[in-house]
């Protein structure tokens, strides 16, 4: 029932949405590389808030076709983007170009605009298959222009009006516990539509150029990131190649184009991230416009793309990221006679059961909404293999009264420890008593004792 609800989601969220383009900023601020997705996201309740800026600059770069000079070229954009997680497979996202460097429609210098575009995005992720350690999700993003600048040089192909893409996301980590601190190979493929039938794309008011026909493209990406403590690395390559009807002659920006994008998210402090990445021109550096200054299309410069990019970006999150254990010093004093290894596995194994409470708790809540008089205690008895899988898990004790109802949730809430994963290790490991406590206000857990 659980996959046939998530299999409707995802149909919902294709279809709900029109969607963007791989634009100058980044579609979201979390669970990315930087424009490469992946296909875990974050928990329910999480929100991040990320500032992104890129910039380009090359001296004597610019040709000034009315002055009949050569200036320097420079090209950036500051874009502000915010994720909140709905649901655990469903994120929610929105941006705005806040500003962005761009040039006249007569080619003749630059404009500064202010709020330029919004994006809104659903993504849909975090869905595993049978080993866990391959996920699938899928990315539909809302672009709305607002300043209609129409067939701009420098950056990937805008109509200046609605463009729409569908992203399926597809990932595969090599931890199949802990995916955010896990190294991971990430691929993005979809179909990007241009609804540019009827729109003008010429860059002069003395003169209208009405494109006949939509257009589309592939874009695709592929990413690898390595997560350590404090840093996390990554490399990316993302673009778009044409399909179909070919973009006409005079459109800035008409080749085929990809970018290697380097870079890193370094956690300054808890709750805040600064990310560099720098993006080089692998693919698109032929120059196939044909120039037409009747409608404004002046060539402004050798190249269509900008041959790299640098981009800085923070963001700040907030969410569920908590520990529902507490150390004793007797517990202390027992993980001293511990190797690091079998200490380093026993906090994981109290995060794993504090990331994944949050299933029980949603479990506790339904039962609630048939009889709101149900609360108590459950004591667990868990036995982890040395692959990591829950090997055997039964419920010792429950304080719950035994109505149709709490049987109910008792047999939900056992079914999904079962499933639950935790980091192997050369030993099995017993979990004598864990107790769960349930009440209206407050869901605890704590653990008696494990061997």
């Amino acid at each position: 029932m659980y996959k046939i609800v998530q299999f409707f989601l995802f149909i919902f969220v294709l279809l709900a949405n029109c969607t963007a383009l791989f634009a100058q900023a980044p579609v979201t601020s979390s669970s990315r590389l930087f424009r490469v997705q992946e296909a875990h996201i974050m928990r329910e309740g999480a929100l991040k808030i990320g500032w992104s800026n890129t910039g380009f600059y090359e001296s004597a770069g610019h040709n000034n076709p009315i002055a009949k000079r050569t200036d320097d070229l420079t090209q950036y954009n500051s874009d502000l983007l915010v994720d909140y997680a709905v649901l655990n497979n469903l994120t929610l996202s929105g941006g705005a170009t806040l500003l962005q460097k761009t040039f006249t429609t007569y080619g003749m210098g630059f404009n500064r605009e202010f709020l330029s575009e919004v994006r809104f995005s659903s993504k849909l992720g975090s869905i595993s298959t049978q080993n866990e350690h391959v996920q699938f999700g899928a990315l539909a993003t809302c672009y709305i222009p607002i300043s209609g600048n129409a067939n701009a040089p420098f950056i990937p192909y805008s109509s200046g009006y609605f463009d729409g893409q569908f992203l399926f996301l597809m990932s595969y980590y090599f931890d199949n516990v802990f995916y955010e601190t896990s190294p991971g190979l990430h691929f993005n493929f979809g179909i990007k539509n241009f609804f540019t039938s009827g729109s003008n794309q010429s860059r002069t008011s003395s003169k209208t150029q009405i494109m006949n026909g939509g257009r589309n493209s592939v874009a695709f990406g592929v990413g690898f990131k390595y997560p350590t403590e404090k840093v996390d690395f990554f490399t990316e390559v993302s673009g778009e190649m044409y399909v179909g009807y070919a973009m006409p002659e005079y459109i800035y920006s008409r080749e085929d184009y990809a970018y290697l994008g380097i870079g890193a998210t370094w956690r300054l402090l808890d709750w805040l991230s600064v990310e560099p990445v720098g993006e080089f021109l692998l693919l698109g550096g032929n120059d196939k416009t044909v120039y037409d200054e009747s409608i404004g299309v002046y060539k402004l410069s050798t190249h269509n793309y900008l041959p790299f990019k640098f981009s800085l970006s923070f963001s700040t999150g907030f969410g569920k990221a908590f520990s529902l254990f507490v150390e004793t010093e007797e517990e202390i004093d027992a993980n001293n006679g511990l190797s690091k290894a079998e200490r380093q596995r026993n906090a994981k194994i109290r995060q794993v059961i504090s990331d994944n409470s949050q299933e029980l708790v949603s479990i506790y809540k339904q039962g609630r909404e048939i009889d709101d008089s149900i609360e108590g205690s459950i004591y667990f008895d868990i036995v982890i293999g040395k692959d990591g899988r829950t090997k055997n898990a039964r419920i010792l004790v429950s304080t719950f009264d035994q109505t149709p109802t709490a049987i109910f949730i008792e047999n939900q809430m056992l079914d999904r420890v079962r499933k639950w994963i935790y980091p192997s290790g050369d030993s099995e490991l017993q979990i004598e008593i864990l107790k769960l406590s349930f009440t209206p206000k407050r869901v605890s857990f704590v653990e008696e004792s494990a061997q």
